[in-house]
């Protein structure tokens, strides 16, 4: 899951008040089988918050994430207010037929748009944090789902590596961690990404000192390891 957060600061840092929440899922799935998922926002504060919510389309385009307004989902309700120490439930489902032949990719935005009293948002001593969720939201493809991806040529500054992956199947890739290995020495990147289906993602990393790109590289998918690559038949693909 990933978290906006708005800060409404007050004069002085020592002391901060959050109005907490929960939510659960963290992760929207919708299908021709499934077309409506419920989220729940549970408001742990003593202060009643208000939220709205907003969709965006969500590509990759030369491996940076890229958002655009879109009214493919709907939400309801689109607006609410959360009593203090209640719950709230948001649906979520597409607007219109979807006929998709790979996954598509949204992010749901619920933004809390609660208004600071004064008195709360002006007293000596404190911080107020408004705390907006911002869900991904995948759309399944009406067909088979294809997991496959390719290796792709990358450049990297001298005394670094690069990695590049596409994602040539239709659905994501959650990539959770790189191998690399080379003359005597071996390396673990600590990576939690996504590549959207169509998309690329690289990653540059650091050379140990006076080493040359690694013999081999493996990366872990949430579908098992991608097929490592080795130096130096596939040399080229490193750089």
């Amino acid at each position: 899951m990933c978290l906006l957060t708005r800060f409404i600061f007050g004069f002085l840092f020592s002391l901060s008040v959050a109005h907490a929440t929960s939510i659960s899922p963290t992760v929207v799935e919708l299908s021709s089988k499934k077309k409506v998922t419920s989220i729940t926002v549970e408001n742990n504060s003593d202060t009643n918050l208000r939220y709205q919510a907003n969709t965006l389309y969500w590509s990759q385009i030369d491996g940076k994430n890229q958002y655009a307004a879109s009214n493919e989902l709907l939400v309801v309700p689109a607006i609410v207010e959360i009593p203090a120490g209640a719950s709230q439930i948001f649906r979520v489902t597409p607007r219109y037929p979807q006929i998709n032949s790979i996954e598509k990719s949204y992010r749901l935005i619920l933004e809390n748009i609660t208004e600071i009293a004064p008195q709360e948002s002006t007293k000596t001593n404190r911080v107020v944090f408004l705390i907006s969720h911002d869900l991904p939201v995948f759309l399944s493809p009406n067909t088979k789902p294809i997991y496959n991806s390719s290796w792709q040529n990358c450049n990297a500054p001298t005394g670094k590596g690069c990695i590049r992956i596409e994602n040539t199947g239709n659905k994501r890739l959650r990539v959770s961690g790189i191998y690399l290995e080379g003359t005597n020495w071996k390396k673990e990147l600590k990576i939690v990404d996504v590549i959207l289906a169509g998309a690329w993602q690289q990653w540059i990393y650091d050379l140990p000192t006076g080493q040359n790109v690694p013999i081999k590289i493996k990366v872990k998918t949430e579908t098992g390891f991608i097929e490592p690559i080795f130096a130096p038949q596939h040399n080229d693909s490193l750089h």
